[in-house]
């Protein structure tokens, strides 16, 4: 609790000695004259609880009160003499914490209440404004708090924008300087077991500037190897022989916790500390630093796997395109731009704007419609034919690769010539043997060797007719003859499939059934030839079964398309031979199926026909359980 100690300034010693009366009696008094009280300073000693403050006139002037700083922050006691009217007040309280006024004559019971109740309010308003001055201390450091923080926040949004060092280091020290107000400032990163000098600034400087000098300094290296944050706030001269009076380094952490650089402040010739709170507010950049630089090497890594990416792409002797997630081109190779004529800014653009190929945006329509990947042959101007496949990620994009399978297709057409005309050239006279070996009994009996020579014989000139005949029909099938499409019931076909394979399944014990659509099914097809698919995929499930096995055929309507799936429970087909058996000439060799009699085309004459028919035909099978075959077939072909 403060103290009774009152002051008394007057130039009117007998007016002071006379205004004891009316103060307490234990309170401490003390008199000043006006002349003492200007001309000397009021010192701490005179600083008192309440001061009563005379304002006559002294040499014809108004006193000056506002002169004496203490008693501004002091409550008083205005003396008015009865010269001065109550206007000459006005002035003074503005300026001072004015709790009475005195008037004369000065020793009233008025002016002793209005004394008595300034000396109880003075302890009140002196707490009064040491609060506010406490108050305002703490503003001051609230406000700079959050200076602090809005600066930092700054420098956080400018480091994660940026994506170079030679852009951030620079912003992160001029930062630090600026929010420490020290002299200087600067980042020092270990590469490679090196210290480099990256940024410095002076304060009021322009922007510092990215270097990369080699440093030597050992508190840098220190606060490398502990990780720990150094500060002097004394006069110190460092190993490098440099005099600082004040000094601040903070470690720069990877995200793993190792240190990778120092971020430090310094005073060289100002005496001024760094505080606990700049300590934490530079741990905050310093971290951001960190993220720079993290940022930095992340960024740089993309920018060479981009690079590298798109060095491949473009020297691929593939046509490549590759798309973003939204369908729009990221890369594609220089044979894709000379294909298809893409220009140089075509990236970013979409893809079904860019290529005007009609085959190709089918695919790629596919693509989009379907999760599986897509593959078809495109035709380009000029007669050159490429093999495309899309491959889609999802929530990545797609890669379109075409491969140039012109001199192929002419092999192929050539050797499919060849294989026709060869094929169409031996059924003439292996018919005439086939027939002049059937004739032999008639021209004498023959014993039980000649006529199991005989069988044997009929039996190879059976296998190789049915080569060429399946020759044939597989060249017919690949070049579109005979296949005028129309509308067809499919449980028509169907049917015709068990009647031809009925006695085939019961002669091998195999129970053949078909399981007829719940409502009748439309397709758009040729009928010969979905019956020629059906039977040959039939007659493998059939042929390919134990005794007493099943086959069952049933179908399925999914809206747009018709499935057809003819299930068996025989020997399976091996996962390695999956993927190849639609090849020709492709059989599959088990211990169970070497004695059965094959030309190893049924299945591609199968997707062939499929094909042909916009559908498509896949197989699912384990080894010992059978296998399921499975038709696609759009309604509208």
């Amino acid at each position: 609790m403060y103290g009774q100690q009152i002051l008394i300034i007057s130039h009117d010693l007998e007016l002071g000695q006379s205004l004891r009366a009316l103060l307490p009696s234990d309170a401490e008094v003390q008199v000043l004259s006006a002349l003492t009280a200007l001309g000397t300073p009021i010192s701490p000693a005179h600083s008192a609880s309440l001061a009563l403050v005379d304002v006559a006139l002294l040499s014809g002037k108004p006193l000056n009160l506002l002169e004496l700083a203490p008693l501004q922050a002091m409550p008083v006691v205005l003396i008015l003499p009865e010269s001065l009217p109550h206007t000459a007040l006005n002035p003074l309280l503005a300026q001072l914490h004015v709790l009475g006024v005195l008037i004369p004559p000065y020793t009233t019971d008025t002016n002793r209440s209005a004394l008595d109740a300034a000396i109880r309010n003075a302890p009140l308003h002196l707490q009064k404004v040491e609060l506010e001055q406490q108050l305002a201390t703490a503003q001051q450091r609230l406000d700079q708090r959050l200076q602090e923080i809005n600066v930092i926040y700054t420098i956080g949004k400018s480091v994660a924008a940026a994506m170079s060092l030679d852009e951030a280091l620079p912003r992160i020290v001029s930062t630090a300087v600026n929010l420490t107000r020290a002299e200087e400032g600067f980042i020092i990163l270990q590469e490679e077991g090196r210290l480099y000098l990256r940024a410095s600034h002076r304060f009021n400087e322009p922007d510092a500037a990215p270097q990369r000098t080699p440093a030597k300094d050992p508190v840098a290296q220190r606060v490398i190897q502990s990780g720990r944050p150094v500060m002097l706030k004394r006069e110190t001269k460092l190993a490098t022989g440099n005099l600082v009076q004040a000094l601040l380094y903070l470690p720069i952490l990877r995200p793993g916790g190792s240190t990778m650089g120092v971020l430090g402040v310094v005073n060289r010739e100002r005496a001024a500390e760094f505080t606990e709170a700049q300590l934490f507010a530079l741990s905050a950049i310093a971290d951001y630093t960190a993220i720079a630089v993290e940022n930095t090497r992340l960024f740089g890594e993309i920018q060479r796997e981009q690079y590298r990416l798109h060095s491949i792409v473009e020297q691929a002797t593939e046509a490549v395109l590759i798309t973003d997630e939204h369908n729009c081109l990221l890369l594609w190779s220089r044979s894709a731009a000379n294909a298809f004529g893409i220009p140089d800014d075509s990236a970013g653009k979409p893809f079904l704007e860019v290529l005007q190929h009609a085959q190709l945006l089918e695919l790629f329509h596919q693509a989009i419609e379907e999760p599986d990947s897509p593959q078809g042959e495109i035709v380009l101007p000029g007669g050159r034919v490429m093999n495309a496949q899309i491959t889609s990620a999802p929530q990545l994009g797609r890669v379109v690769v075409m491969q140039d399978i012109t001199k192929l297709k002419e092999l192929d057409r050539i050797k499919t010539e060849f294989v026709q005309t060869v094929s169409h050239d031996l059924r003439t006279p292996l018919t005439t043997i086939q027939g002049y070996v059937m004739l032999l009994d008639r021209a004498g009996s023959l014993n039980e060797m000649q006529r199991a020579f005989v069988r044997k014989a009929l039996d190879s000139l059976a296998d190789i007719t049915d080569l060429i005949t399946d020759l044939l029909d597989l060249g017919r099938i690949e070049a579109e003859y005979e296949m005028p499409m129309q509308d067809l019931q499919l449980q028509q076909i169907l049917k015709e499939v068990q009647t031809r394979h009925q006695n085939q399944a019961r002669e091998l014990n195999i129970n053949l059934e078909v399981v007829p659509p719940e409502t009748p099914l439309q397709v758009r097809g040729n009928p010969y030839r979905l019956q020629q698919a059906l039977g040959k995929v039939v007659d493998n499930a059939i042929k390919y079964n134990r005794p007493n096995g099943e086959v069952k055929l049933d179908t399925e309507d999914t809206g747009e398309h018709v499935i057809v799936r003819v299930k068996d429970n025989g020997f399976g087909i091996p996962l390695a031979d999956q993927a190849h058996i639609f090849e020709r000439f492709y059989r599959v060799i088990l211990p169970e199926t070497e004695s059965i009699r094959g030309t190893g085309l049924g299945l591609a004459i199968v997707k062939s026909i499929i094909e042909r028919h916009r559908g498509r035909i896949w197989v699912e099978s384990a080894v010992g359980e059978g296998s399921c075959f499975t038709l696609l077939l759009p309604k509208n072909g």
